[in-house]
């Protein structure tokens, strides 16, 4: 199996409503299928994870690690 790791992708807060986000993430994951690659997972240390959430969810991504510190 072959995995490629997204680890934070960010854009500016002025341009976080042209889409350019998702299209980062579409034109990666499109990219990453054309050269055999089979699983993708994405690291955030955002404290807005609520928001990173459903933007990945929207691409078909689903949590399944949660770290909280005190």
């Amino acid at each position: 199996m072959r995995n490629v790791e997204i680890d934070e992708i960010y854009v500016h807060p002025h341009y976080r409503t042209d889409g350019i986000g998702h299209k980062l993430v579409d034109q990666l994951l499109d990219e990453a299928s054309a050269h055999g690659i089979t699983r993708s997972m994405v690291y955030s240390a955002s404290k807005e994870w609520e928001t990173i959430v459903g933007f990945y969810e929207k691409h078909g991504f689903k949590m399944w690690f949660v770290e909280m510190y005190r």
